[in-house]
């Protein structure tokens, strides 16, 4: 698995990528919320067509998709942005995931950052998510929890990271 990271980004942000390939199994991905940011075997996803890595245009909760035709779903620092719930957007990915196939989704940890003044005053930060809450809302999407842990970043890193990765049984 290859992987663009986008230019300036730190040895933590290289961390959490890492973490996140080890889960990307299959021919066909979608990295939605890609931004300038590649992963091989995958379309990029996003609202912005000027984003380097984005092939498809579109919304993460309205994905032009067919069903049950994706192998794996990553979606890096992308949920805390969406103006829709979790769930409908957790259903969609869903929908395209094939029988067996992974989403795997990192957000800043919501606990830590509610309390950080300059993460929680982000104005496109518009959800915040702790482990266990992120977890509830893949099980009732109705996925199976493979992964639900923090990403050890580096130091230089603002908020500590949450990974949760899902599988799609039947």
């Amino acid at each position: 698995m290859r992987l663009s990271l986008p230019f300036g980004r730190t040895m933590s942000y290289r961390m959490e990528f890492e973490k996140v390939l080890k889960y990307c199994e299959g021919e066909v991905g979608l990295n939605i919320g890609c931004g300038n940011t590649g992963i091989k075997n995958s379309f990029g996803v996003d609202m912005d067509p000027e984003k380097k890595g984005c092939v498809i245009v579109a919304n993460a909760w309205q994905l032009p998709i067919a069903d049950k035709s994706i192998d794996y779903i990553v979606s890096m620092a992308c949920i805390e942005h969406l103006d829709r719930s979790l769930q409908t957007v957790l259903k969609e990915w869903r929908r395209v995931l094939k029988t067996g196939g992974r989403c795997i989704v990192t957000t800043p940890e919501g606990s830590v950052t509610k309390n950080d003044w300059v993460l929680a005053q982000c104005s496109d930060h518009l959800n915040l998510f702790t482990l266990p809450q992120l977890t509830l809302h893949f099980e009732v999407a109705g996925f199976e929890i493979e992964v639900a842990e923090k990403i050890d970043r580096m130091p230089e890193s603002p908020h500590p990271t949450i990974i949760v990765v899902g599988k799609k049984n039947g």
